[in-house]
């Protein structure tokens, strides 16, 4: 028996799918703090008062409802961000400086840890619309 293809398989998320309905209102407000506060350190007992629940009980949550804990989660957000603003031409140094990195060093190393490529490389690297563009071109 063939396995029908991904692209032609209904999707199981409906379309009215909400990732925050069953997350405690809470929660959802530490989410905020975290993803507003990219290049400040994350302190868990300010994020905690902030949002009035013991650290513990904050990390359980955040955990249960967003599948990592909220020191994880603003890394790999500082990451997406660091990889934005690399492909719009901005230097690594900056791109460190700028998003809370205690140099470019730690930038550098949690850079090729996730993505397997440096910082520079990656912002020197062409991106798709300027590949097409070129290949239009000729």
């Amino acid at each position: 028996m063939k396995s029908a293809d991904r692209s032609t398989r209904p999707s199981r998320i409906p379309p009215n799918f909400d990732p925050h309905a069953r997350c405690p209102r809470w929660v959802r407000q530490a989410l905020e703090l975290v993803q507003s506060e990219l290049a400040a350190p994350l302190a868990l007992d300010k994020l905690s008062m902030s949002v009035g629940r013991s650290k513990h009980f904050l990390v359980r949550e955040f955990r249960r409802h967003y599948h990592c804990s909220p020191i994880r989660l603003q890394r790999a957000l500082r990451l997406t961000e660091a990889a934005r603003r690399l492909a719009s031409g901005s230097p690594p140094v900056i791109v460190a400086a700028e998003l809370g990195f205690a140099d470019q060093a730690h930038l550098s190393r949690l850079f090729v840890a996730t993505f397997s490529v440096s910082p520079g490389a990656y912002g020197r690297a062409p991106t798709t619309t300027a590949l097409n563009d070129h290949l239009r071109a000729h």
